[in-house]
């Protein structure tokens, strides 16, 4: 569908109600950078059907300008569920390809959510992976799992020969685990800035959570990121 005029008339209902995400695109007539984007934003609004795209000039409503924080344009934000999700700042040669690796996460019917599961065994214990003397579930098998329910979150979400990396993880361990009890991970996609994705993670045994934190992944090519790690 074509790309819509945002004014303070339309903002709530197609954009702050809408029952899907839509990408703003900030610009002014005078600026250089806004009119290289606007087309690759009409574009992409005329090939989509998961998400509105809605423009919105900021010398002709400088409140909503104002309501987001425009320090400079171009300016691309997300909007989804009525909260700012992503947003990227200027313009790049590769612009289409970063909308939509931004859109992505939000505009496919797959999960937000992901989880991954394991029973502590001796092989993913503290004594076992040298991470302790104990045999109860080791931190960085927690880890490990926290990780594969991100993954889980952005399976069917990411396009072909595309792949993401693990770069952060911040967490706490609060509860030990015997042998036997089953550890549920789950990982809920918070944020998308460009190709970073930032996820709230947490750890259960049973209704007992074992651990929380926050990671941050990257979206990646693999067969690029795979050919810089080999020798020549």
């Amino acid at each position: 569908m074509p790309a819509m005029t945002i004014t303070n008339e339309n903002f709530a209902r197609e954009v702050m109600e809408s029952d899907v995400p839509v990408l703003l695109d900030f610009w002014a007539e005078w600026c250089g950078p806004c009119r290289m984007i606007g087309p690759i934003v009409d574009e992409i609004a005329e090939e989509q059907q998961a998400f509105k795209v809605g423009k919105i000039n900021v010398n002709n409503v400088p409140e909503l300008a104002e309501r987001f924080g425009v320090m400079s344009i171009p300016l691309l934000v997300v909007v989804n569920g009525g909260k700012v999700v992503a947003q990227s700042e200027g313009y790049r040669p590769n612009q289409k390809e970063l909308i939509l690796d931004m859109l992505a996460p939000f505009t496919k019917a797959s999960k937000a959510i992901g989880t991954a599961s394991t029973v502590v065994t001796e092989i993913n214990t503290a004594r076992a992976v040298g991470s302790g003397d104990l045999d109860v579930f080791a931190t960085p098998m927690m880890i490990a799992l926290m990780e594969e329910a991100a993954c889980d979150c952005l399976a069917g979400n990411l396009e072909p020969g595309q792949s993401s990396v693990g770069t952060m993880i911040n967490v706490v361990h609060v509860a030990a685990s015997p042998i036997g009890a089953t550890i549920t991970a789950t990982a809920t996609l918070d944020e998308t800035d460009g190709r970073k994705l930032t996820f709230t993670v947490t750890a259960k045994e049973g209704d007992k959570e074992i651990g929380s934190g926050t990671h941050t992944r990257f979206l990646i090519d693999a067969e690029r990121f795979m050919s810089g790690l080999l020798p020549l």
